[in-house]
């Protein structure tokens, strides 16, 4: 075979041995009122599983008696620390079967790494201020993201092919149906909408709200 034509030969092999990463999935989300749906994660699952990315290491900081994010979104394998900023005592815990864990953390400690090795949900409260709690979200896939202050998620580099995107936020009410759709992603970006039926705040002392 002629140089040329051997170069062609390998550069057609490649193109039909490789999967096309040109599928991105853009989802707008809203609760029942219009308002955009912050800190919900979108996760597709399908044919083609989206590796889970190399180990990284995340901090959740205590500021103002309040975690520094609502929903941290982890691949299984990563690690989390929680630092204490505030200048009062806070006493980290969860009862989580995926990680059960206690920390009390005087001002300006922090715990030691805890390695989250298993796919779900792990909810975080802390025993002096039961007002504060935090969610961190364990993927399996790389093939997961958190939706914005705008409510918007997108899912970027995915596989041509068929998924089932599934919709998990933590104040979604609980013994209802899981929020699931089936997509197909191409070569142009997909773009659907998707309304989501919320738990309202909880009062706080005062007859302020707060998030759960």
């Amino acid at each position: 075979m002629k140089p040329i034509l051997a170069l062609v030969a390998t550069v057609c092999l490649l193109l039909f041995s490789s999967p096309v990463w040109a599928g991105s999935l853009i989802l707008q989300l809203t609760d029942s009122d219009g308002n955009p749906v912050s800190d919900a994660v979108v996760k597709l699952t399908g044919d083609t599983p989206g590796a889970v990315l190399s180990h990284q290491s995340h901090i959740i900081d205590q500021r103002d008696e309040t975690f520094s994010v609502y929903v941290l979104l982890i691949s299984v394998g990563d690690d989390v620390t929680f630092r204490n900023s505030d200048q009062t005592r806070h006493h980290v815990y969860s009862f989580s079967p995926l990680g059960q864990f206690e920390y009390l953390l005087a001002p300006g400690e922090k715990s030691p790494p805890i390695l989250l090795s298993k796919p779900g949900v792990v909810a975080v409260g802390c025993n002096i201020h039961d007002r504060m709690i935090t969610h961190i979200y364990v993927s399996d896939t790389a093939w997961a993201a958190r939706s914005d202050p705008q409510g918007q998620v997108e899912i970027k580099d995915v596989p041509n092919g068929t998924y089932v995107a599934h919709i998990w936020h933590p104040k979604l009410r609980p013994g209802k149906p899981e929020l699931a759709e089936t997509v197909t992603l191409g070569d142009s970006p997909v773009k659907l909408s998707s309304v989501l039926q919320l738990l309202p705040d909880r009062p706080k002392s005062g007859g302020e709200y707060r998030r759960y």
